[in-house]
């Protein structure tokens, strides 16, 4: 069984934790990996997400992984905009993963244009160099706002169809095959907007489970215990 972290870069409510622990658990335990989820304990909270990168926060989640390090095979930082993604990765000696960069290279490997759909006008500049670093500025077609509240999509009953509506419509303004949600809270309504926007579309907080679920069967070698086991 692989055990994976999912960090909330964030003060979040008890609900919206053991939701998204919940639905990102269900979508990985047909591969035999459990995924625990944790927030903040005192920091920004959801309301603060104008605030691109969370650069504030970063003390408080490296150590909330430096504390957490040694009962996990893998962590996954849940928000779009990777904060402290490579200051974690200085600090463990597990694979660590980011929403962004993993939608990236997915959006790369499977090629052609692609646009991202994100809660966060603020953010925009941020992922615009997040996209210019990894080299994939000119297949870049799209940044697209859609405003909602994090902490409410469980209740907002037309966000599914609202994010299909703009994605159907920024396919067909663009020419972009590949839309990439750009936001973890998208994974509770993942399922109904690719029913309903049909076509590729990546999200980014399964795929990031995903992606460590390969990290770490690439580094669970015969006789090699891994970070967890030497812990």
């Amino acid at each position: 069984m692989r055990e994976i972290l999912a960090i909330l870069p964030f003060v979040v409510t008890p609900e919206t934790r053991a939701r998204h622990e919940q639905i990102l658990r269900r979508d990985a335990a047909p591969r035999g990996s459990s995924v625990t989820a944790v927030g903040l304990e005192q920091g920004p909270t959801p309301a603060d997400y104008s605030r691109p990168g969370f650069k504030h926060a970063v003390g408080e989640i490296v150590e909330i992984a430096k504390r957490h390090e040694g009962r996990y095979d893998g962590i996954m930082i849940s928000c779009f905009e990777d904060p402290a993604l490579a200051e974690v990765r200085e600090v463990t000696r597990i694979p660590v993963v980011g929403p962004c960069q993993t939608a990236l290279q997915l959006a790369n490997v499977a090629g052609g244009r692609f646009f991202i759909v994100s809660p966060d006008l603020e953010a925009e500049p941020l992922l615009r160099r997040f996209v210019a670093d990894a080299g994939l500025t000119d297949r870049y077609a799209s940044f697209v706002h859609m405003p909602f509240e994090i902490e409410g999509v469980a209740a907002d009953a037309d966000l599914a169809a609202n994010a299909a509506g703009l994605i159907r419509v920024t396919r067909e303004a663009t020419h972009a095959q590949t839309a990439v949600l750009g936001c973890t809270a998208f994974t509770e309504c993942y399922d109904d907007i690719r029913k309903l926007a049909g076509g590729r579309v990546i999200e980014p907080a399964r795929a990031s489970i995903g992606m460590l679920e390969l990290l770490i069967d690439l580094e669970s070698r015969p006789g090699v215990p891994s970070a967890r086991e030497d812990a």
